[in-house]
């Protein structure tokens, strides 16, 4: 498997677990529709580099604040964009 097809898996699995894939896509500043395509396999483009760092931050901002679990940092995540205030 190539690591955009093991990136998107991830990404897959937290918008499974209930994360908001528009929020992701925010995080990665992606549009909505590129993430959406993207996620959903009907494009074959790869995720920019600047994605990859955007998603790594929300995920280690989650983890810090909810401890070192999966699901605490899962949990931690759906607290944030339920608080975070919309522009």
């Amino acid at each position: 498997m190539d690591t955009n097809a093991l990136i998107r898996d991830h990404v897959s699995h937290l918008i499974d677990l209930g994360i908001n894939q528009s929020v992701i896509a925010k995080r990665m500043g992606l549009s909505a529709a590129w993430f959406s395509r993207w996620v959903n396999r009907k494009s074959s483009s790869v995720i920019p580099v600047s994605a990859l760092d955007g998603f790594a931050q929300y995920l280690l901002e989650a983890i810090q604040t909810a401890g070192s679990t999966a699901e605490s940092a899962v949990l931690q995540i759906k607290r944030l964009e339920r608080d975070r205030p919309t522009p």
